[in-house]
């Protein structure tokens, strides 16, 4: 049954891509952010460098529901300027929320609102500073399957240009998964991201990507298990 689950095309395994003027659900608006799901190292960095010393930090992604919502949610452990964030898709639109829970836990999560490349590969976020009138700008970019870059600019009120603040590298741990064909990976069956842990059902067993699709998938087996034997009756 695992080796049924190895193919190459994600979304098109369990039907996340709406067709025609079906609407969108929020798990198939936030497919394309799969690949952040799980753990990662990562190295940030100020810029210039003369305005601080370099430091490591580490995120965890996965995947949340209720009912027929669904978001990622982001952890970071020694985060210089973060510590956590949410990444949800606003219904009925192309846009995406992203929500920054800053390092200093007394301090109000900020939210950044944008849009996601053509290609899917680049996020890009802005938010207005109330006080200073600041707009501030983050970008998420992927960098093949095993890295993501995240970094912050900022534009005074009354200027033009943007000016880099920092940025932060991240590099998937475990690396060796993605690094195997697109055709032999494992398939989450819940959200269609990358296996990384099998659950069972009635002597039948799965991938899922994280605890979140975990959960997910023991609360609602049949559900997932007939979106997965119904994508299969399409494959050509």
């Amino acid at each position: 049954m695992l080796s049924a689950l190895l193919v190459g095309s994600l979304g098109a395994l369990l039907g996340l891509v709406g067709s025609g003027d079906e609407p969108r659900t929020p798990r198939q608006a936030l497919h394309p952010f799969n690949e952040l799901i799980g753990s990662w190292r990562a190295s940030g960095e100020m810029v210039p460098a003369s305005r601080g010393r370099p430091w490591k930090e580490t995120h965890a992604w996965t995947w949340r529901f209720r009912d027929n919502d669904a978001w990622l949610e982001g952890t970071i452990t020694d985060g210089q300027r973060f510590r956590g964030a949410e990444l949800r898709w606003r219904a009925g639109s192309d846009l995406f929320e992203l929500k920054m829970l800053p390092a200093d836990a007394n301090a109000d999560p900020v939210v950044f609102v944008g849009l996601l490349s053509e290609n899917g590969r680049t996020l890009v976020v802005e938010r207005e500073d109330e006080g200073s009138k600041e707009t501030q700008r983050l970008t998420l970019n992927f960098v093949g399957e095993i890295r993501y870059v995240l970094r912050l600019e900022r534009r005074p009120a009354g200027r033009t240009q943007f000016v880099r603040d920092f940025q932060v590298a991240a590099q998937r741990e475990g690396e060796s998964l993605a690094g195997k064909p697109a055709n032999q990976k494992p398939v989450c069956i819940v959200s269609g991201g990358l296996g990384t842990m099998t659950v069972s059902h009635q002597d039948r067993t799965f991938y899922v990507c994280c605890t979140g699709c975990r959960d997910e998938f023991n609360a609602n087996p049949e559900k997932y298990i007939k979106e997965w034997e119904e994508s299969q009756k399409k494959r050509p």
